[in-house]
């Protein structure tokens, strides 16, 4: 993340920058801090405030959820509907264990492409759950439900 490289480069602070964005020092330093992501809205406040585009800040994979016919050239092209906003509440100490360095050791390039391997487990997982229950007769499944 180049935020933090960015805000020295212009002289600013979190506070600074917060205040430009009208949001909370504390929503900056979590931005800052890679905790989470600006909603689109202060990215773009963010990108004027310090006068760059998003790419400057983040790679393109660790914002953009891009559909499977897209390539990394026409990211910027892409609809606000191929996008994927993602928010979770994760326990304080996820950050120890989500930082791209721990991510790289177990093999993952950035937290984008965990959060998608962990979507395609998800996908496998379900599919095998339906692919069980449809072996199964109807009749055999009635009477453990009963």
């Amino acid at each position: 993340m180049k935020l933090r490289e960015l805000l020295l480069r212009k002289n600013k602070n979190a506070k600074q920058l917060a205040t430009e964005i009208q949001s909370d020092e504390p929503m900056v330093s979590k931005y800052i801090n890679y905790k989470c992501l600006p909603i689109p809205k202060e990215m773009l406040k963010i990108c004027e405030v310090l006068d760059c585009d998003i790419e400057d800040i983040y790679e393109p994979e660790e914002i953009y959820y891009q559909t499977s016919n897209k390539t990394k050239s026409s990211v910027k092209a892409t609809k606000k509907s191929d996008y994927y906003n993602l928010t979770v509440r994760l326990p304080k100490d996820a950050y120890k264990y989500l930082n791209k360095e721990y991510l790289q050791v177990c093999g993952y390039k950035n937290i984008t492409q965990w959060i998608w391997r962990c979507y395609e487990r998800l996908q496998k997982h379900h599919d095998i759950i339906i692919k069980k229950r449809k072996a199964v007769p109807d009749t055999k499944r009635n009477d453990s439900t009963k």
